[in-house]
């Protein structure tokens, strides 16, 4: 089951992924350390015990499915983003049948 997850979720993640660094990504984030790292075991957890990090190596690296979700993640972002606009546009404009209800 994958309830729970959001879009702060996945930025943290991938803001780790890039950075191949926690401390480094807290710095760029509106976060700390520790709050980065219980974030990423959390996504790990309601993503179904999934490990996307490996924490033994330094710089860390991303397991297989980190590095799935590495690629997918930014497309994930923007896909959401962008339904968002369309959501906030059809709700400026009060156009409540643009979803193609009768």
């Amino acid at each position: 089951m994958i309830q729970g997850i959001s879009l702060r979720h996945l930025r943290f993640f991938l803001a780790v992924a890039q950075e191949a660094s926690v401390r480094r990504a807290a710095e760029r984030l509106p976060t700390d350390a520790s709050n980065l790292s219980r974030a990423i075991r959390e996504l790990e957890h309601r993503l179904g015990n999934v490990s996307l990090l490996d924490r033994r190596r330094r710089p860390l690296q991303l397991t297989p499915a980190g590095l799935t979700l590495a690629r997918q993640g930014r497309e994930l972002e923007r896909q959401f983003l962008r339904v968002v606009g369309e959501l906030r546009s059809v709700d400026a404009h009060g156009d409540a049948d643009a979803g193609g209800r009768e």
